[in-house]
């Protein structure tokens, strides 16, 4: 295991533990929003780095790393304001038994290890994206066996996402 390896572990347990602490239903709603945003960001990307040519002084690669990047940010960040304000209450009223509370924190896992094999996965695909060969972290992701898995996930969603 080589420090990218060990970098996309703990992004992924990080996204689990995260897990206990929301619960299922909170869980499934995050990974709905992260998806979401990553699609968002896959649609308008190249757009939007197009559009920019002459506005932002950075190379095509890195306006585009930087186009999806806002963009998949401020979706999330949307989108996670309304859920907030629509799943809060009801989480509150599902959250009085203690018995429920456990099995949805237990099950909380689930969906938060499924958001930060996205989150790795769409980590390595901007690094790879924006960084030249030969580049140190580069390097190490294509040394990596984790990133090539993690990023094969993530590009699953690219396919469909061109095509909208």
């Amino acid at each position: 295991m080589n420090t990218a390896d060990l970098a996309i572990v703990a992004a992924i347990a990080y996204q689990a533990w995260s897990g206990l602490r929301v619960g299922l239903v909170m869980g499934i709603f995050q990974l709905v929003v992260l998806v979401a945003g990553i699609l968002g960001a896959l649609i308008f990307e190249e757009p939007v780095a197009a559009a920019l040519e002459g506005v932002v002084p950075l190379g095509p690669d890195t306006r585009r790393l930087a186009s999806f990047f806002v963009i998949s940010t401020a979706a999330s960040i949307a989108l996670g304001f309304v859920g907030a304000k629509i799943l809060g209450p009801a989480m509150t009223r599902q959250r009085r038994s203690r018995a429920v509370t456990a099995l949805d924190r237990a099950l909380g896992l689930i969906p938060a290890a499924l958001r930060g094999i996205m989150y790795a996965g769409s980590l390595v695909y901007m690094a790879r994206l924006a960084l030249p060969a030969g580049h140190d972290i580069r390097t190490a992701l294509d040394a990596s066996r984790l990133a090539s898995v993690v990023q094969t996930i993530f590009e699953v969603f690219t396919p469909y996402a061109r095509l909208l």
